[in-house]
């Protein structure tokens, strides 16, 4: 079942969410072909990385993209996350913003740099 509503590329405009250390960051997402049905690829791409807050512990949310009627975005920590040891790493993870009602989603996921900058 292909829900994507991001078929093409995807752009939402910078702008503070209700909670003072969470961002939604201006973010580009686009879909990768695919042979396996079962199987969903995106692209997602944060504009501007290093203007992004870069706190400890501050989070910057990428646009609202849907697979298999769910909701999901990237959340990025550009500056770490509090559970992590040490300093001078970035924390990654996926967000559930709304669930499908039905079978349980297993995810897998990998994570890749760019340097995107001319």
């Amino acid at each position: 079942d292909n829900n994507n509503n991001n078929d093409g590329a995807a752009d939402q405009g910078e702008a503070m969410n209700n909670d003072d250390n969470v961002t939604v960051a201006v973010t580009k997402i686009a879909a990768l072909p695919t042979d396996n049905p079962k199987e969903k690829r995106f692209s997602i791409t944060f504009d501007n990385f290093k203007d992004l807050p870069s706190e400890m512990g501050h989070e910057v949310q990428s646009s609202i993209f849907s697979c298999f009627q769910t909701d999901f975005c990237v959340e990025i920590y550009p500056g770490g996350d509090e559970d992590e040891d040490g300093e001078g790493g970035a924390g990654v993870m996926i967000g559930i913003k709304q669930k499908s009602k039905g079978e349980a989603l297993k995810i897998k996921y990998s994570v890749g740099l760019k340097d995107t900058a001319t």
